[in-house]
């Protein structure tokens, strides 16, 4: 028979209290403390550059200098109820990021865009699209068809390819294709 070993000094230990009380006791280097709106307004100054080089946008706008991104439209299909075109943007030199334009018929109207970012499945599922009936069973059961369910609502809606999905996945990601 198997016993459990337990520790003769087991001390009490809040892990809650105790991250909440290290966060008390820590103060950022861009906390907002200001009291008046010229004091706002300097914090945000400091902070939005200090954002802009952590995100690596400073360095990206100094790389890119001069570069003007283009898109190329590549396919239209008049699917009926509404035009659904694919794009490639060219984002920055030699990387195309592709997208789909889903148009709602009739007049082009003020209308709010619908961004359909997608998740880690492939993109077409979020145009209602399958490699097969099982699959294209599954998109419509769960629902997955996002961009066409705002497309049928009225609104124009871009679904873009994430780097590293679908059509910008590396060479060597070919061997994983199936899995």
């Amino acid at each position: 028979e198997e016993r459990m070993i337990r520790p003769a000094n087991k001390l009490p230990f809040d892990m809650l209290a105790h991250d909440q009380a290290l966060y008390r006791s820590m103060e950022g280097e861009y906390s907002f403390r200001a009291k008046t709106p010229a004091a706002a307004k300097k914090w945000q100054g400091r902070f939005r550059r200090a954002l802009r080089e952590a995100m690596g946008i400073t360095r990206m706008e100094k790389d890119f200098a001069g570069y003007r991104p283009r898109a190329q439209k590549m396919e239209t299909v008049d699917c009926g109820f509404f035009v659904r075109e694919k794009w490639r943007l060219w984002t920055e030199p030699g990387v195309p990021l592709p997208f789909w334009l889903l148009r709602p018929p009739g007049p082009a109207r003020c209308r709010p865009l619908v961004l359909t970012p997608h998740g880690h499945e492939p993109v077409e599922h979020y145009l209602g699209i399958g490699n097969t009936r099982a699959e294209l069973k599954k998109v419509r059961d769960e629902q997955r068809d996002v961009a066409i369910q705002a497309v049928m609502e009225g609104y124009p809606t871009i679904l873009p390819t994430v780097r590293g999905f679908g059509e910008t996945r590396g060479l060597d990601d070919a061997k994983w294709k199936n899995l």
